[in-house]
């Protein structure tokens, strides 16, 4: 068993979903282009899952590509998913609370 960023991770650990983004946020940061079956193995999840959360980095903003020639993803351009997910959510809190002032 490992400790990484005071998270327990085991060799046959299931990550969520906000994991998996992160995993995958970091490869594409890394300019690689991942295959499918890369991404597959290595979060140990089906074709589907990885189609979807895809899907969910898209509509979040993600600018992720599909390489033809080398039959994987990557970024389009430099991009922090957890930056982007973080702004979005601060947006909604302070949105939020101007709302709860007419309460």
């Amino acid at each position: 068993m490992k400790i990484i960023s005071g998270y327990y991770m085991t060799a046959h650990k299931v990550l969520t979903d906000i994991q998996r983004h992160i995993a995958i946020d970091y490869l594409f940061n890394k300019q690689e282009t991942v295959t499918m079956d890369f991404l597959k193995r290595l979060l140990k999840v089906n074709k589907r899952t990885i189609e979807r959360d895809i899907h969910l980095m898209r509509q979040f903003g993600a600018p992720i590509i599909y390489d033809r020639n080398m039959k994987g993803f990557s970024y389009s351009k430099r991009f922090s998913y957890l930056q982007h997910i973080r702004e979005g959510v601060i947006f909604w809190v302070e949105h939020k609370k101007e709302q709860m002032k007419d309460f």
